[in-house]
């Protein structure tokens, strides 16, 4: 196990110098996708030019990022942003290489269940792709079809970053979403990755709970956030002869210079 720690660290130091930081935004994808490649094995690059519905990446939301509890997400999407309308923000962002919705994580939830629970307490949807429940909800909203991701679902390493992730996020009333329990709930097993951590890139996906309305099973969703692997396990020591702080865009993160 140390080995291929150590075999992955050397990895990541070649693929990132130690002044490496994205200032454009072909860089962030240049970056994202060398980091994709090495960390999970992805063979060719995940962000390409179009999706299967021959949208293009869109520049405009990659460069104004959601802050979510001083981590800034930056979401590489597909298309414009669409669907209904609340508070000014759209349901989704764009969509997903796939072509499925890119749910908006400052879209208000459908369900209210959150003013009164911890995120832990809901009903959640194990490996929501297999659901009926949850393919029927997909179809409903014009999404497409929900497929599982062999590289990016149901890893080990999602249960951390959603964890850190959800601790960021507080309810509409100003109440924290994760309670005390958040930390030992196998997060991977609910959640459906559409754009997977790097080391400065959050992670973004879906995870979908059930609750019974007039007698019948209704999936309500929630938009997650994964945080990067610098967030998850800050590095020890700048790069050696550097001054550690925030510059440029690195995956869309941020990055030493």
């Amino acid at each position: 196990m140390r080995r291929c720690s150590i075999v992955l660290t050397v990895l990541m130091l070649l693929i990132f110098p130690a002044v490496a930081f994205a200032e454009s935004f072909q860089e962030a994808i240049t970056y994202a996708n060398r980091d994709i490649s090495a960390r999970y094995q992805y063979r060719g690059d995940f962000f390409v030019s179009r999706n299967v519905n021959r949208l293009s990446l869109n520049q405009n939301t990659w460069k104004n990022p959601i802050n979510l509890g001083g981590v800034s997400v930056h979401a590489l999407v597909y298309g414009n942003p669409w669907g209904d309308y609340r508070n000014g923000q759209y349901r989704y962002l764009g969509y997903t290489i796939d072509g499925l919705g890119f749910t908006n994580i400052n879209f208000p939830c459908d369900s209210k269940d959150l003013l009164s629970k911890y995120i832990e307490d809901l009903d959640w949807i194990e490996y929501p792709w297999n659901s009926a429940l949850v393919r029927q909800a997909v179809s409903n909203m014009g999404e497409g079809k929900l497929r599982r991701n062999d590289f990016f679902d149901c890893l080990l390493a999602t249960r951390d970053l959603a964890y850190k992730g959800l601790q960021l996020e507080k309810n509409e009333n100003g109440r924290a979403l994760a309670g005390p329990r958040a930390g030992s709930v196998p997060w991977e097993k609910y959640i459906h990755v559409y754009q997977p951590s790097t080391q400065y890139l959050c992670g973004i996906g879906r995870m979908w709970n059930k609750k019974i309305i007039g007698g019948k099973p209704v999936a309500y969703y929630k938009t997650v956030v994964m945080v990067p692997y610098n967030v998850a396990y800050p590095p020890s020591t700048p790069p050696k002869g550097e001054v550690p702080g925030f510059k440029g865009e690195l995956g869309g993160g941020g990055g030493f210079r």
